[in-house]
């Protein structure tokens, strides 16, 4: 018996939607029971009501292998954006990130302080999405799901990954340059359906073919083309995917009305080997004409020793170098958009480079800058950022990179961990560096605290925390003050470390530095309590005119205070004849300035306005009336 037409029809019709409903009843029993993960890109903070940060879980999404998957930073910020706050986000990789530096030697903490020493009365956020080992896929995942947030800027940094980083043409999970295939597994990715179906492949996989080798450095298991000559297939499909992602990327935020700054990439070109040259003939061989580039450089010809190193570069078959073509997408795409500018880093590192030629003056190994480095990159992005004027026209002060690069607070400990994590890289694939052995006897205080941080011994907060204390036995509050302005960035919401270090300035008798930092932390956390302590620190240590702006601020919270109102009159007093001479004073404005003196508790100073009053008129009963209370 045959079915009509329609009857079939109606059957398939049943069947596809039987099958959707079926779908969705399992994913949604999947949810109930909370298996999988939630690729949402920020989550709230329990213990911080109104806070959302990067959800730790997030690189999962974009890794075959859970344990090849980084996190980056997890930047805690406020999810309603107030008024005075000009957000920016950056989006990037293990450069973004800061590697080898943890935390304050990222370029965006360069930024940060340059922006905030800048901008003094903004509230500067910068929330890095950036991932080690990720590339534009994630970039372009992420950039349509911080729209909601309200970025005033979107910085990019990315280029080097786009081989061997997650999904890279290159990669151990490659989808062989095939970007809206790629981009529809990510987006199926979010399925907690999808998740039970993709574990399930893996545990099978592992069953077949044994568990993937951990013991090898994130580098060498990312990779699995070794070799990626120049011009060939898998060449162009990388120069095609990081185009047509950017391409999507930079889209967004252009309809959108997002001011994005993207930068140029920079690598290693004087000191760094080409990994795996060609053995076929000298013309595609990237060690001869490294060999060459040495050579011409050793002979002071610096302009083929430019050519040559960077041709040495395009033939290195292992491709963690990203193309020369991938800096001519950038800034041809920067000119696409109105909304796009391009932040010339790569310029600005030649110009600190010895003959224009980027080497271990500024890099560390091949991709990774140094921290000189990551000053420069930071810098590039706050020169594009100021010139564009687009946080405000009005500033304190525009940071000259000398500047910036003294007023910086990095410890020596970010410092150490750096070079030693770059040390442990190095010792790996594909650079096989041995690592040189120290005694324990010679090393410092500062030495050991970096050692334990960077084999994840204590975290660095912990870190901070030991150099911190070891600096303030020491009485060396310069340097302890340090510590707190780096912990500073880190933690930019938290006051208490805003009063630890003004109490320190106050030590050392900066009052400019301290009250910057009290302004600060009123500002996080407005207390007039705090602002009277404030105010009477101030007195003790003479700082008057300074107390005068907390003394106002409370009384304009609390203007019955009489302690404040007679505590104002004497400050006034003080601040108005303090610096003249008493003996250019009258016998009023002396015994004015005793008795302010006095009120304040400074009694040593009213003696000397007393005494001249008692020069000039021996009897004067107020000025014995106020030394006898003195005596007293």
């Amino acid at each position: 018996m045959k079915l009509g037409r329609n009857k079939i029809l109606i059957f398939k019709i049943l069947t596809v939607l039987l099958s959707v409903v079926f779908i969705i009843f399992v994913e949604y029993c999947l949810r109930w029971f909370e298996y999988g993960n939630d690729y949402s890109l920020f989550t709230s903070v329990k213990e911080q009501p109104g806070f959302i940060r990067m959800n730790p879980k997030i690189s999962e999404k974009y890794f075959s292998s859970k344990e090849n998957a980084r996190t980056g930073f997890h930047e805690v910020f406020k999810e309603k954006k107030e008024g005075n706050t000009f957000r920016i986000f950056v989006l990037g990789a293990s450069t973004g990130v800061g590697y080898p530096y943890i935390n304050n030697g990222s370029f965006h903490r360069w930024l940060q302080f340059a922006l905030n020493e800048t901008y003094t009365s903004k509230q500067i956020e910068i929330i890095n999405l950036s991932i080690t080992a990720v590339n534009s896929y994630t970039l372009r995942d992420f950039s349509e799901k911080i729209l909601p947030y309200q970025p005033d800027a979107v910085l990019i940094y990315a280029g080097h990954n786009e081989y061997y980083g997650t999904l890279g043409v290159g990669s151990v999970n490659s989808l062989s340059g095939h970007p809206r295939l790629a981009y529809f597994v990510l987006n199926l990715r979010e399925l907690r359906s999808f998740q039970l179906l993709f574990n399930g492949y893996v545990s099978l996989r592992e069953m077949l073919q044994g568990k993937q080798d951990f013991s090898e450095t994130l580098m060498k298991r990312m990779v699995k083309d070794q070799e990626i000559p120049l011009d060939s297939e898998l060449y162009n499909d990388g120069i095609y995917q990081f185009q047509y992602n950017l391409d999507k990327i930079l889209g967004v935020f252009n309809e959108n009305n997002i001011a994005t700054f993207i930068s140029t990439v920079v690598s290693n070109e004087k000191d760094l080997q080409p990994f795996i040259s060609s053995r076929e003939n000298n013309e595609s061989s990237a060690i001869e004409h490294y060999k060459k580039a040495k050579e011409a450089y050793i002979g002071k010809n610096y302009g083929l020793a430019k050519k040559e190193f960077i041709l040495a570069k395009e033939l290195d078959l292992l491709r963690f170098r990203a193309p020369e073509a991938f800096n001519e997408i950038i800034k041809d795409k920067s000119k696409e958009y109105e909304q796009v500018t391009l932040v010339e880093t790569y310029r600005e590192f030649e110009s600190y480079s010895p003959h224009s030629i980027i080497g271990s003056e500024l890099m560390l190994e091949h991709v990774h800058p140094n921290l000189k480095g990551y000053s420069i990159l930071g810098y590039s992005f706050y020169k594009s950022i100021f010139n564009s004027k687009l946080v405000s026209n009005k500033y304190e002060r525009f940071l000259d990179y000398d500047v910036l690069w003294n007023e910086m607070p990095i410890t020596i400990v970010d410092s150490l961990q750096g070079a030693y994590e770059t040390m442990m890289l190095k010792e790996g694939w594909p650079f096989y560096q041995p690592i040189e052995d120290y005694p324990d006897t010679e090393k410092s205080v500062p030495e050991t605290i970096a050692g334990k941080l960077s084999v994840k011994q204590i975290s660095w907060e912990e870190a901070m925390n030991d150099l911190y204390e070891h600096y303030y036995n020491k009485r060396d509050y310069k340097n302890a003050i340090k510590v707190c302005q780096a912990v500073i960035l880190q933690y930019p919401n938290n006051s208490a470390f805003y009063l630890k270090a003004a109490g320190l300035a106050m030590d050392l008798n900066d009052v400019n530095l301290a009250r910057k930092l009290f302004d600060k932390a009123l500002r996080i956390k407005p207390s007039i309590e705090l602002e009277k302590k404030i105010a009477i620190n101030f007195i003790k240590m003479e700082a008057f005119e300074a107390s005068l702006v907390y003394i106002d601020r409370v009384l304009t919270k609390d203007s019955s205070n009489n302690l404040f109102k007679n505590l104002k009159t004497a400050i006034n007093s003080i601040v108005r004849y303090n610096g003249i001479p008493a003996s250019e004073l009258d016998i009023e404005k002396n015994l004015s300035i005793a008795k302010s003196f006095l009120l304040i508790g400074k009694k040593e100073s009213a003696v000397i306005y007393i005494d001249e009053v008692l020069n000039i008129q021996p009897n004067n009963a107020s000025a014995i009336s106020l030394k006898s209370k003195i005596e007293q």
